[in-house]
């Protein structure tokens, strides 16, 4: 037996699921076409007060977490039932992939383990978490500790170090076996461009010899899956999640999918104002649903920290992470920049 509001939110998420038009304004416009049409079910239809209606809009207004899940989770079932795909596949192998990746690094060096970010992210998996990392401590390894066995997001703003991070997690992955068109996808505006291209690479072996791999149409079709947000790990930009904050007809699908994943940002400072402004905002909801974040960067300004803590508790490892290594040598010559020293240093 649903309360009343739940009925509501259920109704809501029916009737506007496609937004083609205002349904309310519809049903009320349209009475003498329904009538005609529907004799079995116009009583039903119009018994419903005024009252039904008004609130029934207003669930639609207010934004309700409960409402937004039942209208996201609809849309998921609805796109996945008319396109033939998987809603969603399941992530069981993330930690033993890097449990496996580990095991392998300790046949070179018995004494390799996780390094303290590493570690850190492990003990607080279940946490908001923001990390700073100098680079080179390994925030990828430790992103994904961090998502462990759950549906996970690696955001990033720049295309190549998405590639980069694709191909690496790929590897680790692929190490433990299973198969990565139904455990990891990439995202981003040419990432079709980018899977054929690596595909075409596979084909041939060292000797440029032709190895079957997998067709073109398989690839187009794994692009496509990646799209629908099924993939339980996937490394995306920001315009391919965050766009939700923009509300358009059915965003609820995202903000929803997102609700129940982890999502890694890393080098949040690249960000100009507007951007920054929507994924603060961005994650604000996810965090409202039930996601989690964490914000493992080398750089992060003051000033965004607040922004992100405002209204979002995070565990922050105040003096961050750092393996005390000498990254940069400066020399400072008292003098004009001239043309001359360049040539002789280069």
């Amino acid at each position: 037996q649903y309360e009343e509001m739940d009925y509501l939110k259920i109704a809501s998420a029916i009737l506007y699921h496609h937004d083609y038009c205002d349904p309310i304004k519809t049903i009320l416009e349209r009475e003498d076409t329904i009538k005609e049409n529907l004799a079995e079910v116009k009583n039903e239809i119009f018994k419903l007060s005024q009252k039904f209606y008004t609130q029934l809009a207003m669930v639609k207004d207010i934004e309700d977490i409960r409402a937004v899940k039942i209208k996201g989770y609809l849309h998921k079932c609805d796109y996945s039932a008319s396109s033939g795909y998987t809603a969603e596949y399941e992530n069981n192998f993330l930690e033993k992939s890097l449990e496996n990746v580990l095991n392998k690094w300790k046949l070179d060096n018995q004494d390799a383990s996780w390094n303290e970010l590493q570690q850190y992210c492990i003990e607080n998996k279940n946490e908001n978490i923001i990390a700073i990392a100098q680079t080179g401590m390994g925030k990828t390894e430790a992103g994904l500790l961090w998502i462990s066995d759950n549906k996970g997001f690696f955001i990033l703003p720049i295309r190549t170090a998405i590639n980069a991070i694709y191909d690496r997690t790929k590897k680790y992955i692929s190490s433990y076996g299973g198969n990565l068109e139904e455990q990891l996808g990439l995202l981003h505006s040419s990432s079709l461009e980018y899977l054929l291209s690596q595909s075409e690479d596979d084909k041939y072996d060292d000797k440029d010899e032709y190895i079957d791999k997998k067709e073109d149409k398989e690839i187009i079709e794994y692009e496509k899956i990646a799209k629908q947000l099924s993939l339980p790990i996937n490394v995306s930009t920001i315009d391919q999640l965050f766009d939700f904050v923009y509300k358009y007809p059915a965003y609820e699908l995202k903000l929803t999918t997102l609700s129940y994943s982890k999502i890694v940002i890393d080098e949040i400072q690249m960000y100009g104002p507007d951007l920054l402004a929507y994924l603060v905002y961005g994650l604000e909801r996810i965090v409202e649903q039930g996601g989690k974040v964490a914000i493992l960067t080398a750089t992060l300004p003051p000033f965004v920290k607040e922004l992100l803590s405002k209204n979002i508790k995070f565990k922050i490892k105040e003096d961050g992470f750092t393996d005390n290594s000498k990254r940069h040598n400066l020399k400072i010559l008292d003098k004009r920049i001239d043309s001359n020293d360049i040539c002789n240093k280069y």
